[in-house]
């Protein structure tokens, strides 16, 4: 990436400038596009002018060619900026409306390599002066922040990806409610397929540098020079460097793979001094602390008959173990996994006997990305949804993957997690759609069809009740006419269907008897929810009261994780003395109760928790954990051992978590030398993630903790986390495909959403101050949203160390409105809890901190599902894992494996390599 805002802006700059400049003089026949071919693959390369229409000659002398009919969404603007600087910046198209808004370039061809470039130039098009920070991605997989200071800021990202599709998508996504996305170019080039061929083709590279060391200071070297049209920028700081430019006569021999350009690699730049020992390579690396990296470097000897070699260094360890003697014949040196920070320093050394010093022709310097999953949701529900937006205008201005990247899934469907995700809901409810239901019979894995609200027409479709998944239904408030079809009336499947409000004929009735008849589900309809839920109210109550008994053994649950003789089971309040030794030694103190060390007669620990007699809603509180706790069995929530209620006492037994709490061990006061290493902390986080969704995903109906915060997760001896307290738990909405009837305490506080990914449940607010998502706060309504944003809170502490409130400098914060600004700086390290010691992979920290901003985003809507928070804390940890294990090994026993080196040239094979650092 080119950024402004980085420490080396003006340089950047002026390399971009360059950009503009580039052959400007030569007289080239365009590329000819065939704009109206039916695949990408026939176009490429292709050069999009963001915003307009048409086709034209333009920079480069290239055919650019409009966006209208790659793009089904957003609005044109032209930008505040000259005409003649570069055709691309004077116009970009925004986007206003969805929160991901997608490029698509179908029949690319799966395992195509190809070059991506996205250019973004803001220049107050808006007159707003405020430019917006919003996500970059391709082929469903996140590419970059795109992060603009002012006005005249402008970003250059360029990717190298090998397709797993067929068809590439490049989409924006916002990442803030107000900040509306836009772009101005966006370039694909194809490249061979033997071009750069050591690069992991699970791993993107991102470009960070192309050097034509000894080009004029006037010239990029660009298309036609090079086919591909790689930018080779000049470097231009020989005065201060010590260094001088060099070149032939002819070009240099060379049938590399990579392909350098002539241009660029019959030049070189060397010392000054013909007496110089060594020479610093200049190089485009800017990461604070060592991540992957992707580097060529290229090598031609500028003048005839001349006696030079020289050995390349990185930092103080050999590079490439074999002294180069640079000839006519160009020479690629290829690092394809190598761990480098702006503090690398890449060196050439003269060699005993060599006459002359070192020198070099060009460099090539990527950031390895990290592994991408599957590109694309199933082919066949992506075929499915594209014909049925057909039908409708209101739902065609979305493209790109449908379910892709996680977090990021259209507004209107709801997708599994799978490894190839399946769309799973549509939630259609007043979208304004007319006509008849169009046919999407494909979309196999529906659970959930919510299309209530709209004007649609003619006859219920047959095509609905042969959904084999199909659980929910809501046809309600359409213009629907004639009979209910066949295939619902005799549907053993669909356990919630709504057909009020439309001029349905036949008695509703005698459907639903004709369904209960069959013993396999009650179908509910219109009206009758609310009574039907208040008797399964009542039932589930009863069921619970009778399980409380003691003396009934089988209505006992059962913990796995649990020795059989300390399976759940009531205790009398003379067995609770016992156990704590008449309350002896205090665990913790919080607003429901204290908590007590004990420990039963086969001698296992467990954690005792006497609520309050004074809390006027005690025994709410309790019935509500002990009912959950009973029935939720995870590895990463705290085990249920028991309970007492007698006498008034309501008490609760858990398994003991000797580690403490995570609030205690960040602020160092759990009592322990304990150090959260950021690995541990990362694991702690994984887990505590796990257990949510697990609460919000695998318990039916689903669970919303509503008080996830440090204190309530528990470590062990061992550092390992578990999330605990459910007191204020709540249970909400049930999933797609859960047969048993929504459980609730009090019917009368509570409204549901039928929004599986939604689950809201209305009732009066609590937590913990600090934690607390404000759109809970302001409605009364929480969600699953509201547990996501706590966990954001929660991810910050384990960055920073700190309290989600806190004083600095005279001044109250809270943690979110204290990190954002650091953050958008990119001074990731500035945050960073300083008892890491820059102990931590930069890329792990970078991708844990988005995403714990999107998890606290101020709207539930703009916040990931907690299964995406796993996926890519799943993310963070492998980054960091790799990292601590570079890190870890002893240098003297540091070794690459060969392929990571490689060594080509038109007369040289790779087989004369030998293993380097």
């Amino acid at each position: 990436m080119w950024n402004r805002s980085n420490s080396s802006t003006a340089q950047w700059w002026r390399y971009f400038l360059q950009l503009v400049m580039a052959n400007s003089i030569r007289a080239l026949l365009p590329l000819i596009l065939t704009i109206s071919a039916v695949s990408a693959s026939d176009q490429l390369p292709l050069n999009v002018d963001c915003g307009t229409t048409g086709s034209r000659t333009g920079f480069l002398n290239m055919t650019w060619v409009g966006d209208e009919q790659y793009v089904k969404s957003g609005q044109s603007a032209k930008v505040r900026i000259d005409d003649s600087v570069i055709l691309p910046l004077t116009t970009l198209r925004y986007f206003p409306d969805q929160r991901k808004n997608c490029y698509s370039f179908p029949g690319v061809g799966q395992g195509t390599k190809i070059l991506v470039r996205a250019l973004f130039y803001y220049g107050n098009y808006d007159g707003l002066s405020s430019p917006p920070t919003f996500n970059l991605l391709l082929n469903g997989n996140h590419w970059s922040l795109v992060f603009l200071s002012g006005d005249n800021d402008s970003a250059l990202f360029e990717a190298v990806h090998v397709t797993k599709v067929d068809d590439v998508s490049v989409c924006l996504a916002r990442t803030k409610p107000n900040d509306v996305p836009f772009i101005n170019s966006l370039e694909l080039k194809k490249l061979e397929g033997d071009m750069y061929a050591s690069m992991n083709t699970d791993r993107p590279l991102y470009l960070m540098g192309r050097y034509a060391y000894a080009s004029p200071s006037t010239t990029v070297v660009r298309y036609p020079d090079d086919p591909y049209d790689r930018p080779w920028t000049a470097f231009t700081d020989y005065e201060s460097s010590g260094l001088s430019p060099l070149s032939r006569s002819s070009d240099p021999n060379s049938n590399l793979a990579d392909r350098p350009p002539a241009a660029v690699v019959r030049q070189a730049i060397t010392p000054s001094s013909s007496l110089a020992s060594n020479m610093t390579v200049p190089n485009a690396i800017v990461s604070p602390s060592p991540v992957p990296h992707y580097v060529t470097f290229y090598f031609v000897e500028m003048l005839a008959n001349a006696s030079r070699s020289f050995d390349i260094y990185l930092d103080d360890q050999k590079f490439y173990g074999e002294t180069i003697v640079p000839n006519g014949t160009v020479l690629e040196i290829v690092g394809s996994n190598i761990s480098l920070s702006t503090f690398s320093v890449f060196s050439l050394v003269r060699a005993k006997g060599s006459t002359l010093p070192p020198l070099i022709s060009a460099a090539e310097f990527y950031r390895i990305g990290n592994a991408w999953g599957v590109d694309a949701t199933d082919s066949s529900d992506v075929r499915a949804l594209s014909e049925f937006q057909k039908s409708y205008v209101q739902l065609q201005p979305w493209s790109g993957d449908p379910c892709l990247p996680m977090g990021y899934a259209w507004e209107w469907v709801n997708c599994s997690s799978d490894s190839t995700p399946r769309v799973t809901a549509l939630f259609l409810s007043g979208y304004g759609l007319t006509g008849p239901l169009a046919d999407f019979i494909n979309l196999t894995a529906l659970r959930t069809i919510d299309l209530d609200n709209n004007s649609l027409n003619g006859s219920i479709p047959e095509f609905l009740g042969k959904l084999p998944n199909l659980k929910r239904l809501n046809l309600a408030d359409n213009q629907f006419t004639g009979p209910l079809p066949a295939s619902l009336t005799t549907s053993n499947s669909i356990v919630n269907l709504n057909i009020s409000g439309n001029n349905i004929s036949g008695n509703s009735s005698d459907f639903a008897s004709s369904s209960e008849k069959k013993g396999n589900v009650g179908v509910i309809a219109g009206g009758t929810i609310g009574s039907i839920l208040f008797l399964l109210l009542l039932v589930m109550l009863a069921i619970f009261i009778f399980k409380k008994r003691p003396a009934n053994a089988s209505a006992k649950p059962t913990s796995v994780l649990l020795q059989p003789e300390i399976k759940q089971h009531g205790f009398s309040h003379a067995e609770i003395v016992e156990i704590t030794n008449n309350f002896e030694k205090v665990l913790g103190e919080g607003g429901s109760g204290n908590v007590y060390y004990g420990r039963l007669r086969n001698g296992s620990e467990v954690a005792v928790k006497v609520l309050k007699d004074s809390l006027s809603q005690g025994t709410r509180e309790f019935v509500a954990e002990a009912k959950l706790l009973m029935t939720v069995h995870h590895r990463f929530l705290v085990s249920f051992v028991g309970y007492c209620e007698e006498g008034g006492n309501l008490i609760l037994l858990y398994e003991y978590m000797s580690g403490g709490n995570l609030r205690q061990l960040l602020s160092g006061r759990s009592g322990t030398s304990a150090f959260l290493t950021w690995d541990i902390r990362l694991k702690i986080a994984l887990r505590v993630a796990t257990g949510l969704d697990y609460l919000h995903s695998g318990c039916y109906p689903p669970i919303i903790h509503r008080d996830v915060k440090t204190s309530n997760i528990l470590l062990n001896a061992k550092m390992e986390a578990k999330v605990a307290d459910f007191g204020l738990s709540k249970a909400g909405q049930k999933e797609e495909g859960a047969d048993q009837p929504i459980v609730v305490v009090n019917p009368s506080q509570y409204s549901f959403d039928q929004r599986d990914d939604v689950t809201q449940v209305s009732t009066a607010v609590a937590g913990t101050p600090g934690y607390i998502d404000p759109e809970y706060y302001s409605t009364n309504r929480v969600t699953k949203k509201s547990d996501v944003y706590s966990f954001g809170v929660v991810l910050l502490e384990l960055i920073t160390g700190r309290p989600p409130m806190f004083a600095a400098s005279g001044e109250r914060f809270h943690i979110i409105g204290w990190v954002t600004p650091i953050i958008a700086r990119r001074e990731i390290h500035s945050i960073a809890d300083p008892k890491l010691n820059g102990q931590y992979n930069v890329n792990s920290m970078w991708k844990v901190a988005d995403v714990a901003l999107s998890c606290t985003s101020e709207t539930a809507d703009a916040r990931p599902r907690m299964i995406d928070v796993v996926n890519q804390l799943k993310k963070a940890l492998e980054e960091e894992t790799c990292y601590q294990q570079r890190t870890d090994t002893p240098s003297s026993e540091v070794r690459s494996s060969p392929t990571f080196y490689e060594f080509s040239s038109s007369s040289l094979s790779n087989s004369q390599l030998s293993s380097a650092r």
